[in-house]
């Protein structure tokens, strides 16, 4: 798990890194920690982020921080650490927004509460891990050595034994895969048009799988 401590100054960002690695070890964690300025969350693998701390003085650069973080990762934590008349302003600034990001708010002097914020957060790591899907890849830089029908195999296989699977081929030439799952030519023609000029939203994916029956 990383986890990330979002504040404008050097200063502040040293200081918050320091306490949670304090924190991380009073709860009996191992975890990454990378401090950035809001306008280097580039720099983060955010994958990997499990939880998300934001200080500022500014409660409009707090609320922009929670907005870009939540844009990049639907899943992380979020939890803002400000002293106790800042959190009473960014409930009057915007609540609502903070209450549909998911955000907790704890006092920059409360240990214990950040020790339980990151408690929770690796707990949700661990189940978002659960139900994150397995990938595995199956290439080879020359043709004819097996890839594709050790692909189809394996794929068979598994949705056989009861696991849901997706199978997706990026062979620019050869159509085996999409013979083998009688996928029609029109079908499998538009879908690689979409997908290679990128017309196809990550959250829209479901729209193009060709479901297979019988394995």
């Amino acid at each position: 798990m990383l986890i990330v401590a979002i504040s404008e100054y050097n200063d502040s960002r040293y200081q918050l890194g320091g306490q949670l690695k304090a924190a991380l070890q009073a709860a009996g964690l191992e975890a990454a920690t990378l401090e950035l300025a809001p306008k280097e969350l580039d720099r983060a693998n955010w994958l990997m982020v499990g939880a998300v701390l934001i200080r500022h003085h500014d409660e409009s650069v707090v609320i922009k921080a929670v907005e870009d973080v939540r844009s990049i990762n639907e899943n992380a934590l979020i939890v803002v650490s400000a002293l106790p008349e800042q959190i009473v302003r960014l409930e009057l600034l915007d609540g609502a927004l903070l209450k549909k990001n998911r955000v907790g708010m704890i006092s920059t002097r409360d240990v214990s509460g950040l020790v339980g914020f990151l408690q929770n957060a690796g707990a949700h790591t661990a189940v978002q891990a659960g139900q994150r899907p397995t990938i595995i890849s199956f290439a080879h830089f020359k043709g004819g050595v097996g890839a594709t029908s050790l692909a189809l195999a394996c794929a068979s296989y598994w949705s056989r034994s009861g696991q849901r699977v997706c199978l997706v081929d990026f062979d620019p030439v050869s159509t085996a895969v999409s013979v083998w799952a009688d996928v029609p030519a029109l079908y499998r023609a538009a879908v690689g048009a979409a997908l290679r000029i990128g017309a196809v939203r990550r959250n829209r994916l479901d729209d193009i799988l060709y479901p297979v029956k019988g394995g």
